[in-house]
């Protein structure tokens, strides 16, 4: 009875050690698991976290400058460029065909339309050397208009959320 009892002991021993081996084993490897699940986790993340608004607000920024570049550089060296300017904002002049309208630009911009740019006969052009380059304020008896490349890309950047709307009307 003495050897059956530690035959007995011995194969509760060796079952108890190979559960407790199995368990220990996949409880291991069950951690093992999550920490590399963890690290691929972490490892499929974008180092630097950007919001989808921010990053938006970000491209459309760039866009707008881009833009501002693209517009300034064609406004320099296209007189018809600048002539579409100019009579888009006398577009905006309420009764603009019925008063006299000057349209005050830089004295390169002004330059660029001398005698080139057809205008109704109420309309004079005005060196100001206080604007700058591609700025334009249209002037009537009734209101005045800021229409410039900068007013152009300001409303488009309000409309876009970027920028406060200094399109001006007054």
């Amino acid at each position: 009875m003495a050897g059956q009892s530690a035959d007995m002991l011995q194969a509760s021993y060796d079952e108890g050690f190979t559960r407790g081996y199995a368990e220990g084993n996949a409880q291991l490897h069950q951690q093992s698991v999550q920490q590399l699940q963890a690290l691929i986790n972490t490892l499929g993340k974008p180092a630097l976290q950007v919001p989808d608004a921010e990053l938006e607000q970000e491209v459309m920024a760039l866009s707008l400058e881009i833009a501002r570049l693209v517009v300034g550089r064609e406004l320099t060296s296209d007189s018809a460029t600048l002539s579409s300017l100019v009579q888009r904002g006398i577009e905006q002049l309420p009764n603009a065909g019925k008063s006299d309208v000057s349209v005050h630009l830089h004295p390169l911009d002004a330059a660029m339309l001398d005698g080139v740019a057809q205008f109704p006969e109420n309309v004079q052009i005005v060196e100001d050397a206080r604007l700058k380059r591609h700025d334009c304020r249209i002037v009537s008896d009734a209101s005045t208009v800021h229409s410039g490349m900068n007013d152009w890309l300001a409303i488009i950047g309000a409309e876009l959320g970027l920028t406060s709307d200094s399109g001006e009307q007054d």
